[in-house]
């Protein structure tokens, strides 16, 4: 029979205490005949999430093992949430867990999980126990992505596929030689080679699969893997080189192609400059000429002024003769005029 994680039921199972008083939550299905459906009423039903537990935000231990879980989801209010048990469900994913960096204690035995993801070390730095057991991995290549949880020493993966294959890689990045390296030999037994291999990669812990970790294990593992594991460092180490060679190469041609462009700049700010300066000196020159003529129009301007009016004085003067010679007449001949002409006539003794 399947229930739905609902209010109420939460509410029934914490005998109505107050849910932000409560540290511990145990919802496991194991021995009951009621498994929990996680899912929300308000969507589909066949949505299997994790809902309801917003309130319980002092919440360190949550049991929700034996369940029927697809994915984690909804625990981010849970920030001091420090041991939880996903175990006995159908879970295939590990997001949903971002958020709980207090969480010292994950138990996911016995789920579908396929992929450790890459944040995980960085998500979950306080991490001391992570069991993974019984689950779909395919590779141990993926252990290297717990090599950053430097607290942990407790750690199970018995069950995945990966330990029954026995396949430590499957990187495209590396040679076929690299891969056969760590492939197992027939006549080594598969889970002692894996234990060493794990031991390699996980030099922190105490305990593995629920066996002690000794020194003499911690040193065949060296010994077995060490020398695969600085094979791999000095291949790395060289594609890194090549790349850093090819890397200076770019960076060189790019110099010079800068410092060739830079030349250009150069010569075109000259340029510019010059540019700049002859414009200079023609806007200069432009604006005396133009200082020159404001200075010539000036003068033909007063010059027709004085022109103009010399016109206009003359023709007053035509008009004031014509005038005066229609009201006055012809002047009077004088007497002396007469007297001229007679005398022309008359001897110098005489007169």
């Amino acid at each position: 029979m399947v229930t739905y994680m609902t209010e109420d039921f939460l509410r029934k199972c914490t005998k109505s205490t107050n849910p932000l008083f409560i540290t511990k939550l145990n919802l496991s299905g194991r021995k009951k005949q009621q498994k929990i459906k996680v899912t929300s009423p308000l969507r589909n039903l066949n949505a299997q999430v994790i809902e309801n537990l917003h309130l319980f935000t002092s919440l360190v231990h949550l049991n929700l093992s034996d369940n029927h879980l697809q994915r984690i989801s909804n625990l981010k209010g849970l920030k001091h949430l420090k041991y939880l048990n996903l175990s006995n469900n159908c879970i295939s994913s590990l997001d949903g867990l971002g958020d709980l960096f207090e969480l010292l204690t994950l138990n996911l035995d016995d789920n579908a999980i396929t992929d450790i993801p890459p944040w995980i070390s960085k998500n979950l730095p306080k991490l001391k126990t992570l069991l993974l057991s019984g689950n779909k991995i395919e590779t141990l290549h993926q252990l290297i992505r717990l090599r950053g949880l430097t607290n942990l020493t407790v750690f199970a993966f018995r069950g995945n596929p990966a330990v029954d294959q026995l396949v430590l890689t499957v990187s495209s990045g590396e040679s076929d030689e690299s891969n056969r390296k760590l492939r197992v030999p027939a006549q080594h037994d598969s889970y002692s080679v894996y234990r060493l291999y794990t031991l390699f990669i996980l030099r922190t812990l105490v305990l593995l699969d629920d066996q002690p970790v000794t020194t003499m294990e911690l040193q065949l593992a060296n010994e077995r893997f060490g020398q695969v594991e600085l094979s791999n460092l000095i291949r790395k180490l060289r594609r890194r080189e090549n790349c850093l060679m090819k890397l200076q190469l770019a960076n060189t041609e790019l110099t010079r192609g800068l410092d060739s462009r830079t030349q250009s700049i150069k010569v075109a700010r000259a340029q510019q400059s010059a540019q700049e300066v002859e414009i200079s000196k023609l806007e200069q020159e432009l604006c005396m000429k133009d200082e020159l003529l404001q200075s010539k129009t000036d003068e033909l301007a007063r010059a027709c002024l004085k022109h103009y009016e010399l016109e206009r004085e003359l023709a007053f003067h035509k008009i004031d003769s014509k005038l005066a010679s229609a009201l006055l007449g012809p002047p009077p001949k004088s007497e002396w005029g007469s007297m001229e002409k007679v005398g022309d006539c008359v001897p110098c003794s005489v007169i």
